[in-house]
């Protein structure tokens, strides 16, 4: 999750009201999201306007923005960094305009995962404010948020903990009200869930929710991040019925702003599938499961599609259709042996999947052999083995047995069979 990064003013400074329409009207564009229409725009009054002019500046962050949400990182940086040049040669009274465009370029390198560069660009704009502006100045809060972004991104979660929770400290002692707290919430609770205190990441989101449905508008899109997440953590809770609310609150946002191909939307449904095999409203599960595997199918996301074959192996499973099960199954062996190879922890998960179903549809010997396959690969797997080897060994022991039993049984109706003939 990241912040909004842009605080962009209405352009009132240029001399002409035409000039002045047409940024208005590239700014507009810019919200509406309309970004060709944003570039062109912005385009036409860089063209008009005086080169080293604060119009410029503007006009010059406003593209890098429209490039940034196009995915243009290096065209955004180009423009960031003619802003920022402008700003430096006027100083005096552009501070602020400044420290916007060193956090704005940050974040873009955050994008690009450099996260060093996004570091020193962060510490350059919160220097620039603590010094020339104020130590208390709200955007600071904005600037440590990111910050605690870059080192959650590089898994140093000690660290950014304490930047997010500086920036709510400060957002506390100046009384700021915004989606701002809400949003550094969300990424404290992320840390606190990465680092499995499941309890204060629900804490944390409900409070980033709480804080949302008082500064924002109910149909947000920022509220599908934080539904999604905690019916996450509603499902680890094993509490579904809550899990199923969340996340189909996220789902009704998601499908009003989301491409239909988002990996967000195939996130989203992969999550009810699960919650809803869980419920055990199989129908539902699968029709959900069948969704996002269109969309990982369409976007070539391996191991995605390779995840849903093995949850809908399990919904035919806990249907007692285990023929249709081990097709998932053995689709899932498939791409996981693409991607991982032969001899991977989820291969070994795959063989036991598989020698589990067999050994449901009393195919022992099928079993037998895809259980010592598993058990194989674990004994070199030494550092993941753990309590499912042993699970494993039982299931070897118990299929061994059944093919004893019967061998034994074999015999003696042989027997029986001779008895009779002599």
């Amino acid at each position: 999750m990241r912040l909004l990064l842009l605080f962009l003013l209405p352009l009132f400074i240029l001399a002409k009201n035409d000039l002045l329409n047409i940024y208005n009207n590239a700014l507009n564009a810019y919200y509406d999201k309309n970004y060709t229409k944003a570039l062109k725009d912005a385009k036409t009054v860089l063209n008009l306007a005086k080169t080293n002019s604060k119009d410029a500046a503007l006009t010059n962050n406003l593209m890098a923005l429209i490039y940034q949400k196009q995915k243009k990182y290096n065209k955004a940086l180009e423009f960031f960094k003619k802003a920022m040049v402008i700003y430096s040669k006027n100083i005096i009274g552009n501070e602020y305009d400044l420290a916007v465009v060193y956090n704005n370029m940050g974040m873009v390198y955050y994008k690009l995962k450099k996260y060093d560069e996004a570091m020193s660009y962060f510490k350059r704009a919160k220097s620039l404010l603590e010094e020339k502006v104020s130590k208390n100045h709200s955007y600071i809060g904005i600037i440590l948020n990111n910050m605690g972004l870059a080192l959650s991104a590089r898994k140093k979660y000690k660290e950014a903990k304490e930047y997010f929770l500086q920036a709510l400290n400060l957002y506390k002692k100046i009384n700021y009200i915004s989606s701002e707290i809400g949003t550094t919430k969300a990424n404290l609770a992320l840390i606190y869930y990465k680092e499995k205190n499941i309890k204060k990441a629900k804490e944390e989101f409900l409070k980033a929710l709480k804080n949302y449905k008082e500064t924002l508008k109910k149909d947000d899109f920022k509220f599908a991040f934080i539904y999604m997440n905690l019916a996450s953590i509603y499902s680890d809770l094993n509490r579904f019925d809550k899990a199923l609310k969340y996340a189909k609150e996220a789902l009704n946002l998601n499908l009003k702003n989301l491409d239909k191909y988002s990996l967000k939307l195939a996130k989203n449904y992969e999550l009810l599938g699960f919650i809803n095999y869980n419920l055990k409203n199989y129908k539902k599960a699968n029709k959900y499961y069948q969704k996002a595997l269109n969309i990982f199918k369409f976007n070539k996301k391996d191991s995605q599609i390779g995840a849903i074959y093995l949850n809908m192996g399990a919904l035919y499973d806990s249907k007692k259709e285990y023929q249709k099960a081990l097709i998932y199954y053995f689709k899932a062996l498939e791409i996981d042996k693409k991607i991982y190879g032969d001899k991977d922890f989820n291969i070994a998960i795959d063989f036991n999947n598989i020698a589990l179903s067999y050994y449901k549809l009393k195919e022992y010997q099928k079993a037998l052999n895809y259980f010592k396959e598993a058990k194989n690969i674990l004994i070199e797997q030494k550092d993941k083995n753990g309590d499912l080897i042993k699970n494993i060994e039982v299931s070897i022991k118990e299929c061994e047995k059944k093919l004893n039993l019967d061998t034994n049984k074999t015999k003696r109706i042989n027997l029986d069979i001779n008895k009779t003939k002599n």
